[in-house]
């Protein structure tokens, strides 16, 4: 009876006994390593959260290809007059300075000046601010518009917002 109890034993040990105790030493030197390294589950799933909002962040600033100046103007001043809108066909101001930096980094800024009741530039706001392919706001301003340092009149107001992509 002892030599089948010992027989049994040493069949369970070789089965499945080792295997547990081989997991359980492995799992300890991995704990090990993983916090010599500093990272936990969270910081990880943290890494990946920061990966996926920059990579929409990035895709944001990408401008579609075909005949960007154009495209981007047919695309903004179809919002505008969707919202109700005005838009200017004026160039940029001559006090804005060119960033050489982002020239150098192929980013590249388009102005845009336009007038209307604030519930319809915020509107437009937010449809050019959901839409793709025309780049990110980097500047956005809206103020009440002056003629010879004294307010205009009136419920327009004016709003200025500069695109920025790539």
């Amino acid at each position: 009876m002892g030599v089948v109890i010992l027989v049994i034993l040493y069949l369970a040990y070789q089965f499945s006994f080792r295997h547990t105790l081989v997991a359980i030493r492995l799992n300890g030197e991995l704990s090990q390593q993983q916090e010599g390294d500093g990272f936990s589950e969270s910081s990880i799933i943290q890494i990946r959260r920061k990966s996926l909002f920059y990579k929409g962040v990035v895709k944001d600033y990408r401008i579609k290809k075909e005949d960007m100046d154009n495209r981007i103007w047919q695309s903004v001043s179809g919002m505008a007059v969707a919202k109700n809108v005005l838009i200017s066909f004026d160039a940029a101001p001559l006090t804005i300075e060119t960033d050489t930096s982002a020239v150098a980094k192929g980013l590249i800024s388009k102005y845009f000046s336009l007038k209307g009741d604030y519930a319809d530039l915020v509107g437009f706001l937010d449809t050019l601010s959901q839409s793709k392919g025309n780049g990110r706001l980097s500047m956005v301003k809206i103020f009440k518009p002056k003629e010879n340092g004294v307010n205009q009149n009136g419920s327009a107001l004016q709003l200025n917002i500069t695109l920025i992509g790539k």
